[in-house]
């Protein structure tokens, strides 16, 4: 994704935080401001950039704004290695250790864009 922010150890998006080699890609194309509005022209450049790191030899593909729930399912079918576009996917997972009576919360840019359709991609 196009953006600029520091990338602080942690950060998904910082090879310091790993142990291992990683391999980025940056999407020019790509705008939190196109992805919050679920843009389904963006949907071939996510493809095509995941299976760009998939030819170069990466076991799996990750990335670090919510909002790629929206290409996760397509994403995920079109590679042959396991894909984990939006941050959003590990939220079924936390809700499985909570109480029942718990929910879990969700911060984000735009609450208009955390839709129906782009949790039900998690």
């Amino acid at each position: 994704m196009n953006d600029r922010y520091p990338y602080l150890p942690g950060d998904v998006v910082n090879a310091s935080t790993y142990n291992f080699p990683v391999h980025y890609k940056i999407l020019e194309e790509i705008t939190v401001e196109r992805m919050m509005k679920a843009d389904p022209t963006l949907r071939d450049s996510v493809i095509r950039g995941a299976k760009e790191l998939q030819e170069q030899g990466v076991r799996a593909i990750v990335g670090a704004c919510g909002y790629f729930a929206n290409y996760q399912e397509k994403t995920a079918a079109a590679l042959d290695i396991p894909v984990y576009i939006s941050s959003l996917l590990q939220a079924p997972i936390i809700k499985r250790g909570l109480k029942p009576d718990q929910k879990v919360g969700i911060m984000c840019a735009n609450a208009n864009a955390l839709t129906p359709g782009l949790l039900s991609q998690c």
